[in-house]
């Protein structure tokens, strides 16, 4: 019962040690966050001139959508769209690729 009582203090006061550790060393400077004011949350233009304009994140997702012939769709609707990231497509064309002919 002895041993069971000074493990059990012992586990305490580790536990509380980390825990006063890990909350004195969170507390970290700032100084390196800069505000920049608040921005558009609006883009002034449509769908496609938007993924147009992102070459890094959506070339892939354009490339489809003009093989699926969904430009008039997506340049004069106002529609909201999801746009999966060039990262996204491929993985997904590698897993279903990899369940098929695997």
């Amino acid at each position: 019962m002895i041993m069971k009582n000074s493990g059990r203090k012992i586990f305490l006061g580790m536990f509380a040690l980390l825990l006063v550790t890990f909350s004195l060393g969170s507390c970290n400077s700032d100084d390196y966050l800069v505000d920049g004011g608040k921005s558009n949350p609006y883009y002034e233009g449509n769908v496609m001139q938007y993924l147009e304009s992102r070459p890094d994140l959506f070339k892939d997702l354009v490339k489809i959508i003009k093989l699926t012939k969904w430009e008039n769709i997506l340049t004069n609707e106002d529609v909201t769209f999801f746009a999966p990231t060039d990262f996204t497509i491929t993985k997904s064309v590698d897993l279903m690729n990899s369940y098929l002919y695997n």
